[in-house]
């Protein structure tokens, strides 16, 4: 992505989407312990680890483009303006 601002700006856009996804995966996988679901909480758990690793991967490739969309003006803090 090496000076291509169209697809930094697009990875940070998606970093939201993603942000938004394991959201609303943890809210899910909360109701269900709450209504006491026991069966596929194990399932449920590893679905959980998985998204967060998921996360961690994504985080590192984005932090690559905060600098050029920094240096484009694009980027304000964590969101882009």
């Amino acid at each position: 992505m090496d000076g291509d601002a169209a697809s930094a700006r697009q990875l940070v856009v998606e970093k939201e989407r993603f942000r938004e996804f394991e959201r609303a995966a943890g809210d899910h996988r909360m109701r269900q312990t709450l209504a006491g679901y026991a069966e596929g909480a194990e399932t449920s758990g590893m679905f959980l680890d998985i998204v967060r690793d998921l996360k961690r991967i994504e985080s590192h490739i984005a932090a690559t483009v905060y600098r050029l969309l920094e240096r484009s003006g694009e980027l304000r803090g964590s969101r882009l303006s």
